[in-house]
């Protein structure tokens, strides 16, 4: 599994990949969100994980990137919230996080209805 983790830490960031690759999963880690952009243009990943407190580019703009210029539109995205945001950011974080569930649920339906079923074949 190729994994994108991206965090203004480092830190975080070595953490996130030692643990991933513990595990055998393939982890591209970056603490730039413009960097992580311009790879996700190109390069596809089966899960991003993205702190939500970024500088330059915020997780919203991220996201919102990903979701409409890149290979990886319906990749599931998990967003990292250390408890240092805002109110008003945790909200917009949560209801962020809903709708890419929604997203990713709606496409998970739509691969079961498409795939033949056993019965068809």
């Amino acid at each position: 599994m190729r994994v994108l983790a991206i965090h203004s830490q480092e830190a975080v960031v070595r953490t996130i990949r030692k643990q991933l690759e513990e595990s055998g999963w393939d982890v591209t880690g970056m603490t730039s969100a413009v960097g992580a952009m311009l790879t996700c243009r190109q390069e596809a990943y089966d899960l991003v994980i993205c702190g939500f407190d970024l500088p330059v580019v915020s997780c919203i703009e991220l996201v919102r990137t990903l979701r409409n210029y890149s290979v990886n539109k319906s990749t599931p995205v998990v967003i990292l919230c250390d408890g240092s945001e805002s109110a008003a950011q945790r909200e917009l974080a949560t209801r962020l996080q809903a709708r890419l569930l929604r997203a990713s649920q709606l496409n998970d339906a739509l691969n079961e209805i498409m795939s033949p079923h056993e019965d068809e074949l």
